[in-house]
């Protein structure tokens, strides 16, 4: 899988901690493409937190896979 390049890094605080994210948009990924944390990803509807030795994969419905990584 490819990982999208990001630009677009922030500080935010996640669960009370501060940390350095990628930030996202949903409506950047792609089929195939994978993120692997910390990242944040934003639409109109939702965020959805992408914690450190986790990665999300975009599947071929356009659906949001979380997986740990090992």
């Amino acid at each position: 899988f490819a990982e999208p390049e990001c630009n677009n890094k922030q500080r935010c605080k996640v669960y009370g901690e501060a940390e350095v994210v990628k930030l996202v948009t949903r409506a950047s990924l792609h089929q195939g493409e994978q993120v692997v944390g910390p990242a944040v990803i934003t639409e109109y509807s939702a965020t959805t937190y992408v914690a450190n030795s986790w990665s999300v994969t975009v599947d071929e419905f356009g659906n949001l896979v979380l997986e740990k990584l090992s």
